[in-house]
């Protein structure tokens, strides 16, 4: 999967001295490079007009470059601790984590956004924090909350909790507050251990 940091113009959480050292700014700026990766490879591949398509393309990165003299574990979107050194949940340990490790997160609740999440246990598309699962909202409807959120609320200076913030907004602005759109981000973002997951007001 290519990179597309070209894509992102002045992209989230890439301030100066945070592309490459620990914290999950840096690792935000990295997360959206994946992702619009992915989404760059579903359109290619799976896209019709100016729909983002659901199928044609996988949830892992640079899964083509593996050959049998670089058998490298493929760094996975749906759960990044299978590479043996990145986390599945949001802690504040993340601050000391390099950039390709703290990364995951993003792409992790991405892919719950996207995919939902199974539930299933020890499924390793399911997550304790979501023992009942989720359902998903698709490609185009993530790829558009993403955008939203990106090019209207995040900045260099983003971080992980500031990305779930901008997500919320950007679903409430897309799609209308309280909508299965909006309840998916914040359940999504729940699915790491990043904030609550949402609760239907009493009528």
């Amino acid at each position: 999967m290519a990179k597309t940091r070209f894509l992102l113009g002045r992209p989230a959480g890439a301030g100066p001295e945070r592309t490459e050292g620990p914290g999950d700014g840096g690792g935000l700026n990295e997360a959206n490079s994946d992702i619009n990766g992915a989404m760059v490879a579903f359109d290619a591949r799976g896209g019709r007009l100016d729909q983002v398509g659901d199928r044609g393309a996988a949830w892992t990165i640079g899964a083509q470059l593996i050959t049998p003299l670089h058998p490298k574990p493929v760094p996975s979107m749906y759960k990044p601790s299978l590479d043996g050194k990145s986390p599945d949940a949001w802690s504040e340990d993340l601050e000391n984590l390099l950039v390709h490790r703290s990364s995951g997160l993003m792409n992790r609740l991405f892919h719950f956004l996207n995919q939902g999440a199974s539930a299933k246990a020890p499924s390793p598309y399911a997550t304790s924090y979501l023992p009942k699962g989720m359902h998903g909202i698709g490609n185009d409807k993530c790829a558009r909350i993403g955008c939203r959120a990106m090019a209207g609320y995040l900045t260099s200076l983003s971080n992980d909790p500031d990305a779930r913030k901008a997500c919320i907004q950007a679903a409430r602005d897309l799609f209308g507050a309280g909508g299965p759109e909006e309840r998916a981000v914040w359940n999504a973002c729940h699915g790491i251990h990043g904030g609550e997951p949402w609760v239907a007001s009493e009528p």
